[in-house]
């Protein structure tokens, strides 16, 4: 089934996300009541982008502090699943040679006005550098500013790997555990580490879980 009619159905799973060791995120449906603060913060603050609220109805959208770089303040992460069309790749300046996921996501940094475009890509032939995981990525994700272009911070997928496994990779490299309990741990479906592209050091990971 074709992305654009399979993200037509509504969507009922919500997205929390994890990182060190606390809940930092809940991303809503957008047909979801809990969705209404986020869609009103977007549409009060970036008015331009309201369409793509509504776009499908798969669309995940949520609040979110200041957790990690390259997000210094207060902003609304929305979701879209779809590949990104050809217009906001060249807006992002984004490289049209990614194997590009069937979706991306939009982050908009309340206090300054400024939008970054999450890009998840696969890498099936290790063209990009990347540290020695303990697992191969599912797929990755580079971030792009509206102001600044591409960071230097890219984000590594997993969903297989046993827990051990992981939390040694975490000690080995003085990462925080994103999940803060046992009970949490059972729920989570999906987990990235993030790394500088420039050193390869990874410096930081969250987990995702889906209800």
């Amino acid at each position: 089934m074709p992305i654009n009619e399979r993200a037509s159905y509504d969507f009922e799973s919500t997205e929390k996300v994890y990182h060190g060791g606390a809940l930092v995120s809940t991303r809503y449906p957008i047909s979801h009541a809990d969705s209404g603060v986020s869609k009103q913060l977007l549409t009060s603050n970036f008015p331009s982008y309201t369409s793509w609220i509504t776009k499908y109805n798969r669309n995940l959208i949520g609040s979110a502090g200041a957790y990690r770089s390259p997000y210094t303040d207060n902003h609304v992460t929305l979701y879209v699943f779809e590949s990104p069309p050809s217009d906001i790749i060249t807006e992002f300046g984004v490289d049209v040679n990614l194997d590009f996921c069937t979706w991306f996501g939009f982050k908009f940094i309340l206090s300054s006005g400024e939008v970054k475009l999450k890009v998840p890509f696969y890498d099936e032939n290790n063209y990009y550098s990347q540290p020695d995981f303990p697992e191969r990525p599912l797929h990755f994700a580079n971030i792009y500013s509206s102001t600044t272009g591409l960071h230097n911070q890219r984000d590594a997928y997993f969903t297989s790997g046993g827990k051990k496994t992981f939390e040694q990779y975490f000690t080995t490299h003085s990462l925080t555990n994103p999940w803060p309990s046992e009970d949490v741990y059972k729920t989570i479906g999906l987990w990235s580490i993030c790394y500088d592209t420039t050193t390869l050091v990874p410096d930081h990971v969250k987990a995702y879980a889906f209800e």
